[in-house]
């Protein structure tokens, strides 16, 4: 299937990597600029009616915390109209903080909603 092997919808005459301008710690992404860059190639909708281009998109090769060099591709952009690409390329260089600290784990779980409560239970484990 296509979700074990997403090799199957990028094709590689559309692809492109995409490099971040310095070197150092991944420290910040901003997740919804990401999004935006995504729907700038045609992978999500802006209006209801819009339809959804399977053959565009990016694999991230980089996490939150993970080093990077300057010569080590961020992702990989598949598109399918080079101004779109250059667009996202832009969107996702803006996205993603370089520096120099590593971050912290952020917390997983920040409440609890019960069923039987209209209250979130901050940090709350019972």
């Amino acid at each position: 299937s296509v979700c074990d092997n997403p090799g199957q919808l990028a094709r590689e005459e559309l692809a492109q990597k995409v490099f971040l301008p310095s070197g150092g710690v991944i420290e910040r992404m901003d997740t919804q600029l990401l999004g935006y860059a995504s729907q700038e190639l045609g992978a999500g909708r802006r209006l209801k009616t819009d339809t959804i281009n399977p053959d565009v998109g990016f694999i991230l090769h980089k996490r939150l915390g993970d080093s990077i060099r300057p010569d080590e591709p961020f992702c990989t952009l598949y598109a399918s109209d080079p101004q779109k690409a250059e667009n996202a390329r832009q969107m996702i260089a803006r996205a993603v903080c370089v520096g120099t600290e590593k971050p912290g784990s952020g917390k997983l779980i920040h409440g609890l909603i019960r069923p039987d409560s209209d209250t979130v239970m901050e940090g709350s484990t019972k």
